[in-house]
């Protein structure tokens, strides 16, 4: 009964923005697949500190005391500690997608065949790791670690939403990325194995999402004039923290190549490469593949976008991106 509750709480928090969708009254008015993609957070669905759910043990995810009838296992002792916890750092995303139609016409997309993503995340290093930086000397952005992950998401469905700045009809989702984090890179990040809380929400300070569709990089959904973002923040980023923010100002810092935070030895996993694949992919986009190593060979790995500033501007956008998403 425990977990059948979980089960059911973890469905609506999750929520599974990427099935079910209204059809518009006739098939004909569809793009059968997407040709031109945007991509940004869904800022109406961050609000408080980031989405991180410490996950249960397999065997309580499926219900099935397999292991106690092969006589295998854990051992007691890492029972009692539950040392191997996994955490999942949820970050909401909306995508724009049009297409032609039958007609030829560009038209709201069914489908976005394929996406690439590449996810960052900054998290708050323990006040144990801050003792030897001198106040002097440091900057807020010493207190923090930033980690990466890159994969691509296929066969996502769209809905038919209103219509885009623009005011042309386009198709969309709402789906959330899952980053998930073993223990082992959570004590590698902060340092303390007897530590039972673990990840805590507290302890994300930000994330940004870039998007690559066909191999270039993808724009950002335009919004009205920084319409809900503070100074500082782009459709595709956001920070937790004030005062960091004033600190980072309009860099890029989630980009691979400013090496603007320090990088942990810690890993960040995709569902795929993690032991709930098999129970909570339906939760999340489709990963290519669907078990293993993710594959980021085919729509391309996302590129660092240069310049700075909030990209709701045309003019921060990647020169290749911007014929694919004109119709955008």
């Amino acid at each position: 009964m425990k977990m059948r509750f979980f089960h059911v709480l973890f469905a609506v928090v999750l929520g599974v923005g990427c099935i079910g969708f209204a059809a518009p009254d006739k098939d004909s008015a569809w793009a059968a697949e997407a040709t031109n993609v945007v991509v940004s957070l869904n800022s109406s669905k961050i609000s408080g500190p980031a989405e991180v759910f410490k996950l249960p043990r397999v065997s309580e995810a499926v219900n099935v005391d397999f292991f106690e009838q092969c006589k295998v296992g854990p051992s007691k002792q890492e029972i009692k500690e539950n040392k191997e916890s996994w955490f999942v750092v949820n970050i909401p995303i909306r995508i724009h997608a049009v297409g032609r139609n039958t007609s030829n016409e560009y038209a709201p997309a069914r489908y976005v065949r394929e996406l690439g993503v590449r996810a960052t995340l900054l998290v708050r290093k323990p006040k144990s790791k801050l003792k030897d930086i001198k106040d002097k000397a440091s900057r807020e952005k010493d207190a923090y670690y930033i980690l990466s992950k890159e994969f691509t998401i296929v066969d996502v469905p769209m809905k038919r939403a209103t219509k885009n700045a623009a005011g042309k009809e386009v198709g969309e989702a709402e789906v959330q990325l899952g980053l998930f984090v073993p223990f082992s890179s959570v004590y590698a990040m902060l340092g303390s194995f007897n530590d039972s809380a673990g990840l805590s929400a507290g302890a994300i300070a930000g994330y940004a999402v870039e998007a690559t569709f066909k191999g270039e990089s993808c724009r950002e959904i335009e919004t009205k004039a920084g319409k809900g973002m503070r100074p500082g923040e782009t459709p595709s980023s956001f920070i937790f923290s004030s005062k960091l923010i004033n600190e980072v100002g309009t860099r890029n810092w989630w980009s691979s190549t400013r090496n603007y935070f320090e990088t942990p030895s810690a890993d960040i996993c995709c569902i795929s490469e993690t032991p709930y694949a098999a129970f909570y992919a339906p939760y999340y986009p489709r990963v290519k593949p669907m078990y293993g190593k993710p594959d980021t060979g085919t729509s391309g790995s996302s590129s660092s976008t240069s310049g700075s500033g909030s990209s709701t501007d045309d003019s921060s956008s990647s020169t290749s991106s911007t014929s694919t998403n004109s119709a955008l």
